[in-house]
């Protein structure tokens, strides 16, 4: 039982970071200056791209701390839930400018996508084979949603088969 719950855990992991990886949505928790300055109005190639960066860079980190905290029952995971969810909030006010209300609804998504991660996790952790196979079939569909709303925003940049 132990080693199927670790493999299953070990796949949860592996999907996870393949499904937040791919799509290439989530940002930062608190909004922070660098943030609040692309709400609103566009900026540079340059700045853009480091401040891209920085949200990602923070998503890895918050998702990680996540990933630990359900599993290991740590104390602190209702914030650190918190903290990544305001990862997609950050991420599309930083898209706003660009895509405006398009922006929300792929951040829609991707809160979505983040959620469901998250039941997956307490599934695998409580052995709720059941529970783990149905936010499975939901995560795998908003992904797919992910994707086609990506490609729909910037055909150009975010095609629908890297997306998938």
């Amino acid at each position: 039982m132990v080693d199927r719950l670790r493999r299953k855990v070990g796949w949860v992991l592996l999907a996870v970071a393949a499904g937040l990886i791919t799509s290439g949505l989530t940002a930062t928790a608190v909004a922070s200056p660098q943030v609040e300055h692309f709400q609103g109005a566009k900026t540079s190639k340059v700045a853009y791209h480091d401040e891209w960066r920085r949200l990602w860079e923070d998503h890895i980190t918050w998702t990680r701390v996540v990933i630990l905290g359900i599993l290991n029952d740590l104390p602190g995971t209702p914030a650190y839930v918190e903290r990544l969810l305001q990862n997609y909030e950050d991420m599309q006010a930083s898209l706003a400018p660009y895509y405006g209300d398009e922006a929300q609804v792929l951040g829609d998504l991707v809160r979505d996508h983040l959620t469901i991660a998250a039941e997956l996790l307490a599934a695998a952790h409580d052995g709720d084979t059941a529970g783990f196979d149905q936010a499975r079939v939901r995560w795998y569909a908003n992904a797919e949603d992910l994707a086609t709303q990506m490609h729909e925003m910037n055909p150009r940049y975010w095609s629908l088969e890297e997306g998938r």
